[in-house]
């Protein structure tokens, strides 16, 4: 009887890991579909900065392409120097959050990549 007690706790103590690992693994998933929305929200403003230009290529209000060249290297400037600030902002808040700390201590990374990349093309 001994025996069957101590294999039911071994059990029941693999029961317990496993689940924890599903907690872990659930919140990953979590993560990963919001770094996916991020990234599909970049992806949707690119597509509209490119379809724009293309029509402010084609338009002559506009003054061509050469109008819109000088726009985008403004706007440049622009980003970079709010980009700085975003990302500094950014690592800031990741030294901040323990929670987004893994068992191996690497962070955050994917939401890093995925926060750098849609304050690039948001901040228009």
């Amino acid at each position: 009887m001994a025996d069957v007690r101590a294999w039911v706790a071994i059990f029941e103590t693999e029961v317990r890991i496993l689940r924890e690992e599903i907690a872990h693994i659930n919140a990953h998933i979590a993560s990963l579909l919001t770094s996916l929305q991020t990234l599909q929200r970049a992806v949707s403003n690119l597509q509209d900065m490119a379809f724009d230009t293309v029509d402010d290529d084609l338009d002559p209000e506009f003054g061509g392409a050469a109008a819109v060249e000088q726009n985008v290297d403004d706007s440049d400037r622009n980003l970079n120097a709010s980009d700085d600030r975003l990302d500094a902002a950014n690592d800031a808040s990741d030294g901040a959050n323990s929670r987004d700390e893994g068992e191996d201590g690497e962070g955050n990374e994917v939401d890093d990549a995925a926060f750098d990349v849609f304050n690039h093309v948001d901040s228009d």
